[in-house]
């Protein structure tokens, strides 16, 4: 848990520290860029950190209802606040799960990704940092849990368009899908969470780094694009 006060937005100078530390030091700017905004199907857009002004935008445009956030619940970031002052000021529903790019899901945090997609009402926005990893995650989850698309044709974790670096330490996620289809063709009636539940994790994260990882995917992922 983050020891920094909740971040205040009252006075105009404490409205000028938000998007300065927003827009410069967290590096949301970089999204007015590219914002990564891709739809997923008629229910579900997924994509990098809006910034306020892009958020009003795809609400208007796409006639969002929800925005799941897969950042978790930041009070003391600038960027969260200013995503859940927007989302209140346009009445816009935003719900936080934290999802992790670089580590295997575990049972309670997809139960979360699964409540906040029952408790949603769609059209969906859902976002990260960067709109690559964790967003493919969820998407895969949604499409597979809630649509009852096979995992083999699902293709939200990709280098293109998304930017998903699947060599990288974030192939975790591709790791862990792949482990699960293996499976369910020899347990066609398995369950993704108690699959989940049981998995052996550090034998399996140990298994994903020696087949998969790329320490040169790993500095462009972590160092240069700064992907959380």
């Amino acid at each position: 848990m983050s020891k920094k006060p909740p971040v205040k937005y009252e006075t105009l100078w404490d409205k000028i520290k938000a998007w300065f530390v927003s827009m410069i030091i967290e590096h949301n700017f970089t999204n007015i860029f590219r914002l990564n905004l891709h739809k997923v199907n008629d229910n579900l857009y997924r994509s990098s950190q809006p910034t306020p002004w892009q958020l009003k935008k795809i609400v208007k445009e796409k006639g969002i209802k929800t925005v799941i956030n897969l950042r978790g619940t930041q009070p003391h970031s600038p960027v969260y606040m200013l995503e859940r002052k927007t989302c209140e000021e346009i009445g816009v529903k935003m719900i936080d799960v934290e999802i992790y790019s670089r580590a295997i899901p575990d049972r309670e945090r997809l139960e979360k990704l699964a409540k906040a997609f029952e408790e949603a009402e769609y059209p969906v926005l859902m976002h990260c940092k960067a709109g690559a990893d964790r967003t493919g995650l969820a998407a895969t989850f949604y499409l597979y849990w809630k649509e009852g698309v096979p995992l083999e044709k699902i293709d939200q974790l990709k280098f293109i368009p998304y930017g998903h670096i699947k060599s990288s330490n974030a192939g975790v996620i591709d790791f862990y899908f792949e482990e699960f289809a293996k499976y369910k063709k020899e347990h066609p009636d398995a369950d993704i969470f108690e699959w989940t539940e049981k998995l052996p994790r550090e034998e399996m994260m140990q298994r994903f780094k020696e087949q998969k990882e790329s320490y040169l995917s790993d500095f462009l992922n972590n160092v240069i694009l700064r992907r959380e």
